[in-house]
């Protein structure tokens, strides 16, 4: 028994460097996944978009609906988040242009609405029965609440 500890004393000595370095990184890779997990806002606090849950019920004829299709742990839905909730607080429930009013959701990949979505986050307005039209431009609010309202 005491020729095995003196063996690991000696491993560990001879080894001290590369134990080290390796502890190293598994001390940073910990804090970096603990700051990837809790990431936050300029606010100080993270943006919670809680997800639509089962169908999407609208009234085609007096509702224009935007949906956010996003998927946990993308770093770029993470980003959107912030700009999606100052347009969707400025706008949702309110009339647009065209008299109809604005319905903003979040769903995830599984829900029927993502159907098609190649890629995440995808941002899609329905106007009455014409298909989905996919948002394609810089992702700020100002540009989503201009979205919103170009029928």
């Amino acid at each position: 028994m005491v020729k095995s500890v003196n063996n690991v004393k000696n491993l560990v000595n001879k080894n001290r460097k590369p134990i080290l370095a390796v502890l190293l990184v598994v001390v940073a890779l910990g804090v970096l996944y603990l700051l990837v997990a809790n990431r936050q806002t300029k606010e100080g606090f993270q943006v919670e978009l809680p997800y639509h849950q089962g169908p999407v019920d609208w009234n085609k004829n007096k509702e224009v609906l935007v949906v956010f299709s996003k998927m946990e742990g993308c770093g770029h839905c993470v980003r959107m988040a912030p700009e999606w909730k100052k347009a969707s607080d400025k706008l949702n429930g309110k009339p647009m242009p065209n008299g109809k009013v604005c319905r903003m959701v979040v769903v995830d990949p599984k829900h029927k609405l993502s159907e098609g979505v190649r890629g995440f986050p995808t941002i899609k307005k329905y106007v009455g029965n014409k298909p989905g039209v996919e948002f394609e431009g810089p992702r700020t609010a100002e540009n989503l609440e201009s979205f919103c309202k170009s029928s």
